[in-house]
């Protein structure tokens, strides 16, 4: 899939920027090992060419020759970008060389596995399974370096009847997915991470592991980006913030069906959901507790948090009436909004009179 995509974009441009003359594709075996193979593609045409100081950053995004050629061939050179960045994520290097009104030539190499005849395929919906026989509820692991997102995924999945492990890092995910005990029957996989985002995790986990089903989770679900997670292996995509009923359908998509088939209904809602289920009120306590800290630094990051709760009560008064106070940037209001929550939750100290000192503001994602 890595290889297809890189070779027609590469391809696609060839041929779109050719009036005369011929595009050729040309691959060979450049390197053979025991357990990997380095192949080398090239694309050529005899078409407009590049000039010298435009194919120095022509693999940055939204690079094109000039605005003539964009009005004349549309595009942005999004495509190199992602091109790049596949090349890359298969542990190889791609360049361009051409000369104006001549053509341009694009070579690139990729690192593959020579895996055993036994390999076992991709996994898909109907055969997606961790190499066991499922004898116990599904076991998700998640990983997610936001603290608040930890919370809330983990109250999700519990309520939908599955158990959780928590990797808060990228290597912390490598680590634990490829455990010789591991029993992960499904990976929800964070995309930007600090150390090492979730493609490059990913990519590092399907070198050993192909059958867990890997589930990229994300805010911005843009077709470039999903591209992306297809390409290094993801099996598929879910938006953040996302409900109990798109995680579910996740769930059910992937899980093998003996799984699937444990997972809990979602509970109705009552008029006071925390009262009548007190664990619930436990788990998401916290939650709020964190929010009345935001509130009282002013901090836009309370935006993210009443995302998430909203998610896990859309139909909570409180919580909507939080929400809207933030909308209008009145911190204030916001706080007062939410005492009546923290009463119905237990908090005892909770004080959203006090203000804290303004504090910089840290990108949700």
């Amino acid at each position: 899939l890595r290889l297809s995509q890189v070779l027609l974009n590469l391809a696609n441009n060839a041929i779109k920027f050719t009036d005369t003359g011929r595009v050729s594709v040309s691959a060979g075996v450049e390197d053979l090992a025991a357990d990997s193979v380095v192949l080398k593609f090239v694309v050529a045409d005899t078409g407009l060419g590049i000039d010298p100081a435009t194919l120095a950053r022509l693999f940055q995004a939204f690079t094109q020759a000039d605005t003539s050629t964009t009005r004349r061939f549309g595009g942005t050179g999004l495509g190199l970008t992602i091109s790049r960045r596949l090349v890359e994520l298969m542990g190889g290097t791609i360049t361009a060389e051409s000369t104006p009104g001549a053509g341009s030539t694009f070579t690139f190499t990729a690192v593959l596995r020579r895996p055993p005849a036994d390999r076992p395929a991709m996994a898909t919906p109907a055969t997606a399974s961790s190499p066991r026989t499922l004898i116990s509820t599904p076991l998700v692991l998640v990983v997610e370096d936001h603290a608040i997102n930890q919370v809330v995924s983990r109250e999700m999945l519990s309520k939908l009847g599955a158990r959780v492990e928590i990797a808060a890092s990228g290597a912390e995910a490598i680590e634990k997915a490829l455990a010789p005990d591991a029993r992960h029957d499904l990976i929800l996989m964070d995309l930007q991470m600090p150390d090492l985002d979730g493609y490059e995790v990913t990519r590092r986990i399907r070198n050993k592991n192909t059958a867990v089903p890997i589930v990229a989770a994300t805010a911005h679900a843009m077709n470039h980006e999903i591209s992306l997670c297809r390409a290094v292996g993801m099996n598929d995509h879910i938006a953040k913030p996302f409900g109990l009923a798109e995680l579910r359908a996740i769930l059910e998509r992937w899980l093998p069906a003996s799984a699937a088939a444990v997972l809990r209904p979602s509970a109705s809602r009552t008029a006071d959901p925390f009262h009548a289920a007190p664990p619930a009120r436990e788990r998401i306590a916290p939650l709020v507790s964190t929010l009345a800290r935001l509130l009282r630094r002013r901090s836009l990051e309370s935006r993210s948090l009443i995302d998430q709760l909203r998610t896990l009560d859309p139909g909570n008064p409180h919580i909507q009436a939080v929400a809207e106070c933030i909308g209008r940037l009145d911190f204030t209001a916001a706080s007062a909004r939410l005492a009546p929550l923290a009463a119905q939750l237990g908090i005892q100290d909770l004080d959203t009179n006090r203000h804290d000192e303004p504090q910089a503001d840290h990108p949700a994602r």
